[in-house]
C-alpha cells in the first residue's frame, strides 16, 4: 500500500460516516411521515405501533453501526497520527496532519502554512515520499 492510500483511509471512512448520517436522517424523516399517516382509511395488516417498533429498531441498529464506524475512525486517526508523529521533519508532520487528520483543503493548508497553492503540492509530495521511506505500510 502506498503512503497516500494508507493515509486516505481515514478520509474515506469519514465520508462513509457522513453518508450514513444522511441516510439515517432520511430514514428518521420517512418514519416520521409514516407516523403521521391516517391509518383509519387504509386496510393495514400490521398495527401502526408494530410498524413504529420496527422503525425504531432499524434506526437504533443504524445508529449503533454508525457509532461503531466512528470508533473505528477515531482508532484509525490515532494510528495514522502516531505514524505521522514519528517523522523527523516538522513540515512533513504538519502538512500530513492537516491533510489526513484534519481533512483540510489544499487552499486551507497553503494559507495556514504560508505557501502558495502550487508550492503546497510540492511540499506534500516530498512529505509523502518521506513518510513512505520512514514507514512500511501493509
Amino acid at each position: 500500500m502506498k503512503a497516500k492510500e494508507y493515509l486516505r483511509r481515514a478520509y474515506n471512512l469519514d465520508k462513509f460516516i457522513d453518508a450514513c448520517l444522511v441516510e439515517l436522517s432520511k430514514v428518521r424523516e420517512y418514519y416520521g411521515l409514516v407516523r403521521s399517516l391516517d391509518y383509519s382509511r387504509d386496510k393495514i395488516q400490521a398495527s401502526p405501533e408494530n410498524n413504529m417498533e420496527k422503525a425504531i429498531i432499524k434506526i437504533v441498529d443504524m445508529e449503533n453501526m454508525i457509532n461503531d464506524k466512528i470508533d473505528q475512525l477515531v482508532d484509525l486517526k490515532n494510528e495514522i497520527r502516531s505514524n505521522i508523529d514519528e517523522l523527523p521533519d516538522d513540515t512533513d508532520r504538519l502538512i500530513l496532519t492537516y491533510r489526513y487528520i484534519c481533512f483540510l483543503s489544499w487552499e486551507e493548508i497553503a494559507v495556514k502554512m504560508g505557501y502558495s497553492y502550487r508550492n503546497i503540492h510540492r511540499v506534500h509530495a516530498k512529505a509523502l515520499k518521506d513518510f513512505e521511506s520512514w514507514h512500511t505500510m501493509s
